[in-house]
């Protein structure tokens, strides 16, 4: 019994240990409006974040249309 009871808890540690990273993924969004001086949207144009908190330290995406 004390092996069974032991074995349960290793895989149940085991389990949340794996599962923590998990939780630890959050999305999120960043909304705004790109205008050149007029008031113009600017589609295409790149907007960059930086953030220790990302893994690659930088994301790039390009504007849409509006």
């Amino acid at each position: 019994m004390p092996k069974r009871v032991c074995g349960s808890v290793a895989a149940l540690f085991c389990v949340l240990a794996l599962s923590t990273p998990v939780l630890a993924q959050t999305t999120g969004n960043v909304r705004g409006r790109l205008a050149d001086p007029d008031g113009q949207p600017l589609p295409g144009a790149t907007v960059t974040i930086r953030s220790d908190a990302l893994i690659e330290g930088s994301r790039s995406m390009p504007t849409g249309a509006n």
